[in-house]
């Protein structure tokens, strides 16, 4: 009596979870906007299944709509990605095992309208050059706050640099910037260098959100100040705990 009702039990719950992952999307629609207007965000259009679908995001923080879409070939297979916006675009895939996540990023594209969002607390912008991701590869445990793999690299093609030093505004072109990401002993690095391979700024950040900001000197070549120390070593450094 007691294997039958296990039994029982066993094949309503398989019976649940098959009808969730083939249930089409769509009927999750009113659900999952429920979750996510709370956030301001709205959900315009979600179709498709679990391994094959597409979305689209709007919310006056995405200054336009956000679409992805993606496509998983068969169970446990990577599944492939797109997502499309004014500010961004990228496509690659991503696989979700029991312990960790992987990602390979095939292209990336920021707009510099997005970058200088980022830029805006330090009273600088740039214009006219996307930032652009080449490849990306990094492996993130869940139990982990940031990825124990990671390596990638990239470039922005160069423009014009608004800045302020010394409570004063102006203004540089800059030639093709060129930025390497990579994790080494456990710490994720960001470096940014130029064509010749001469350093900028070296990034840096451990698992214990430990983050270090080195200004090399070549960095102030660009903005036309002169720098009588070591070509090798910091101009200053700068540590902070993000997380």
């Amino acid at each position: 009596m007691k294997v039958k009702i296990f039994l029982s039990v066993w094949f309503v719950l398989l019976g649940l979870i098959a009808g969730t992952f083939l249930s089409p999307l769509h009927l999750w629609k009113n659900s999952v906007n429920q979750i996510l207007s709370n956030e301001g965000i709205q959900l315009e259009r979600l179709e498709g299944c679990i391994w094959q679908g597409v979305l689209i995001l709007s919310g006056q923080q995405f200054k336009g709509p956000m679409q992805l879409q993606w496509q998983m070939a068969e169970i446990l297979s990577p599944i492939d990605f797109q997502l499309m916006h004014n500010d961004i675009n990228a496509r690659g895939s991503v696989k979700f095992d029991l312990d960790e996540m992987t990602l390979w990023l095939d292209y990336m594209s920021l707009s510099s309208g997005l970058l200088n969002s980022f830029l805006e607390p330090y009273k600088a912008k740039v214009s006219e050059s996307n930032l652009v991701l080449d490849k990306l590869y990094g492996k993130w445990p869940y139990v982990e706050s940031m990825p124990n793999k990671l390596r990638g690299n990239g470039y922005w093609d160069g423009g014009n640099l608004d800045y302020v030093a010394a409570n004063r505004r102006d203004s540089v072109f800059l030639d093709k910037v060129l930025f390497e990401l990579v994790n080494i002993n456990q710490v994720n690095h960001l470096k940014l260098m130029s064509l010749t391979g001469e350093s900028y700024l070296n990034a840096s950040i451990n698992k214990q959100g430990e983050a270090e900001l080195s200004v090399m000197p070549a960095s102030l070549d660009l903005i036309g100040q002169s720098w009588s120390g070591d070509k090798d070593a910091p101009v200053f450094v700068m540590t902070d705990a993000i997380f």
